[in-house]
């Protein structure tokens, strides 16, 4: 045989050699077959291995895309199920692999449960079994060279459905059991080597989670992580629907339990080292939220001194927000509970809604914080009774700001609109007299009302005082208007319907607002109008003297102007028991010392006996008192006056045409004066010692005329006439 024939018959033998084995290797990586002889060896290999029970039933792969395990059984040498799942499958570019880099384009786990422990006493992981099982003496002593070995690893797509994950950790104390019906989660980019997870989206339904966090084993403080160690996090876009659960943080003494119907989440950006997060929109429905400061069972870890934070933190933005019919329930065990109103210890919230748009949450550090956003169709149930119907409104709160427009609150007796505006160099202004021309107002209440039954719902502890003791039902109306600073605030509005018949109706100006010492006033009070049934209800018992009656109605007008403490005063005061209107200059009376006073005072059918409680003994009373005096004490007072009395009712008679004039000075008074009455004509000059307990008169006296039948002092007709001295 020719040596070309020997060369060509062995290059056919080695070809046909070549294609049986290629054959081969197809059938074992493409046929059934050749799966399970794999399956088979797969699972002897790693009987060599393991002690521990485990199983893998099948396993399924096409070459160069996916790997696929099913009936995969793992169990731990303490008798645990590590994994016991029915399908995992990996697709991932094989062909990466030879370039270091491992491209996982879809992880999917289907009825699978997996346990994962770290328990006390050894406080190693339940899988650290299989990691030993496949270390040998060369492989754990031979240094890696990390640079060289590095691997990029990137995932696409991780899908769920119907897994349990259990984790308990007593290093660092978790304890979570989590399932999840089905969950899809796609990365835009995902590369573990760099620390960069970013969701393109994620939808999950049906996911459960229980954690209880407890006191772990003690462990040095980590070190600052490095910028190349921190997360960069990208959230895209979140659908969850039926979300359940259980959260127990008894490092905190804190739990919660809940369950969300709905949620949907778009995001624009986290940046979590630049501590930045925009929302494009949130979405939260049915969802019932319990929340529960418990009673602490364990002693209270010692104050850790904080160290002030002087830089900007973090700014959130929120492009659209909306909340419906959801439910949120919080309690704090180590408070009471309170009978009556909102129980801020123990709230317990329904049909909780609103909508928001351009919300932003922004800390500047020293510069304070930036808070703004406009909310609507604000609404809330609480089973204290309260019912918010509608809250709208356009918020802007900054170190130097608050500013609410468009502000709209009702409820089903309350009604609060239009705006509040506050500017400031810093919040303590607010309160500190020296700096009140720094703060201007800007303040419009249109057509609004506030009932007392949710005030007594906010405000609980008001409970007791008066108008809202006695007056559950009352509503409370006012339009107003007010514009300036607390140095100098203009009131071109303000008018104020409350109870059952008073209302006031003026404008002017006051000043010195946060100073009661200092505080002025310059108003025009066209109608203030009372009853004294309202009076009863707006001050507290043994508030008016036992020795003095009201009228049923009261109604003021006209001015006053100047600082309380030295008051210009010109104002009439009408009611059922005459009238009575002053025109001059109070001062002292705010401060109680140095009292002093000016005027004249003119009364009408002034029924000094019914406001006195003697009817009997006086009647109505017409007539003009001129004053100018000092003092209140009738030992120390200093004051001259001028009467003329037109008509005054004594003893069941009307005196007519009394005049005089006199002075009063340390308890002398002196008075001189005429009366031309039709039955009692007199002169008289006197002076009257008003120290002793019996005082003392000297003095004249003329009588022209006297008739004591007709003054009630004589039964038949008798006259006298003469001088007593």
């Amino acid at each position: 045989m020719s040596a070309s024939k020997i060369i060509v018959r062995a290059l056919l033998g080695l070809l046909a050699l070549v294609l049986l084995l290629v054959g081969f290797v197809l059938i074992v990586a493409t046929t059934p077959w050749g799966q399970g002889f794999v399956t088979k060896q797969v699972n002897s290999y790693l009987a060599g291995k393991i002690t521990s029970p485990f199983r893998i039933g099948s396993i399924r792969y096409e070459i160069p895309d996916y790997i696929e395990l099913r009936d995969v059984f793992f169990k731990t040498p303490q008798g645990d199920t590590l994994v016991n799942g029915g399908v995992l499958r990996v697709d991932l570019d094989m062909w990466g692999l030879l370039n270091s880099r491992l491209a996982i384009n879809e992880i999917l786990l289907e009825q699978t449960q997996v346990h994962i422990s770290r328990t006390l006493p050894d406080t190693v992981f339940n899988f650290n079994y299989l990691i030993d099982a496949f270390v040998t003496p060369d492989t754990a002593a031979t240094p890696t060279d990390s640079a060289a070995s590095s691997m990029v690893i990137s995932l696409k797509k991780i899908r769920l459905n119907d897994v349990r994950i259990k984790y308990r950790d007593d290093v660092t104390g978790a304890d979570v059991s989590a399932y999840v019906k089905q969950l899809q989660t796609n990365f835009k980019e995902m590369n573990i080597d760099k620390s960069i997870y970013h969701i393109k989206d994620l939808t999950a339904d049906g996911l459960n989670v229980y954690a209880r966090l407890y006191n772990g084993l003690p462990t040095p403080p980590s070190p600052p992580a490095k910028l190349g160690d921190t997360l960069d996090i990208g959230l895209g876009k979140w659908v969850i629907d039926r979300a359940k659960w259980d959260i127990n943080v008894q490092t905190a003494d804190f739990k919660t339990k809940g369950s969300a119907e709905k949620l949907r989440m778009a995001s624009n950006y986290f940046y979590l080292d630049g501590e930045k997060i925009g929302i494009e929109s949130l979405a939260l429905e049915n969802t019932d939220v319990t929340a529960t400061l418990t009673k602490p069972t364990r002693k209270a870890a010692p104050p850790v001194p904080e160290t002030p934070s002087t830089g900007p933190g973090w700014t959130a933005t929120l492009g659209t927000v909306r909340f419906a019919n959801n439910r949120i329930k919080f309690d704090d065990e180590t408070a009471p509970r309170q009978a009556k109103g909102l129980d801020y210890s123990h709230l317990d919230f329904s049909s909780l809604g609103i909508d928001g748009k351009d919300l932003v949450y922004r800390d500047l550090g020293k510069q304070g914080m930036v808070v703004s956003g406009q909310l609507s169709n604000g609404r809330v149930k609480a089973t204290s009774g309260f019912t918010l119907q509608q809250l709208d409104g356009d918020l802007l709160y900054t170190d130097q700001t608050t500013k609410i427009t468009n502000l709209y609150v009702k409820t089903p007796t309350s009604l609060i609109r239009d705006q509040l505006v506050l500017r400031y160099d810093s919040l303590g202004q607010l309160s500190d007299p020296r700096f009140a021309s720094r703060v201007q107002i800007r303040v419009n209440l249109t057509q609004s009302r506030l009932s007392v039954a949710d005030v007594l719902q906010l405000a609980p502890f008001l409970a007791d005082t008066p108008p809202f003791s006695n007056s559950p039902g009352a509503v409370f109306q006012a339009n107003a208007q007010a514009t300036g600073t607390l140095a100098a605030l203009n009131l071109p509005r303000v008018e104020l319907d409350l109870l059952s018949g008073t209302h006031l109706r003026m404008n002017g100006r006051l000043t010195n607002v946060t100073d009661p010492d200092r505080l002025g006033v310059d108003l025009n009070i066209t109608d203030a109008t009372t009853r004294l049934a309202d009076i009863n209800k707006l001050t507290p018992p043994g508030t008016i003297p036992e020795s003095i009656a009201l009228p049923p109605t009261f109604d003021l007008t006209g001015k006053l102007k100047g600082p309380l403490n030295n008051l210009i005063v010109d104002a009439k005061l009408a009611t059922d028991w005459g009238s009575a209107d002053f025109d001059g200059r109070v001062a002292g009376f705010v401060a109680g010392k140095n009292e002093t006073y000016k005027g004249t005072l003119n009364l009408v059918n002034f029924d000094a006996g019914k406001w006195t409680k003697q009817p009997e003994t006086v009647g109505k009373i017409t007539g003009r008192a001129t004053v100018d005096g000092r003092g209140i004490d009738v030992n120390t007072l200093t004051t001259t006056f001028d009467l003329a009395i037109k008509s005054a009712e004594l003893q069941g008679y009307t005196y007519q045409n009394f005049d005089a004039t006199g002075n009063l000075a340390n308890g002398l008074l002196d008075i001189a004066g005429t009366i031309a009455d039709p039955n009692a004509k007199a002169t008289f000059d006197t002076k009257v010692n008003l120290k002793p307990e019996f005082p003392s008169v000297n003095g004249q006296v003329v009588l022209s005329q006297l008739n004591l039948k007709p003054l009630g002092f004589y039964a038949d007709p008798l006259s006298l006439k003469g001088k007593i001295l």
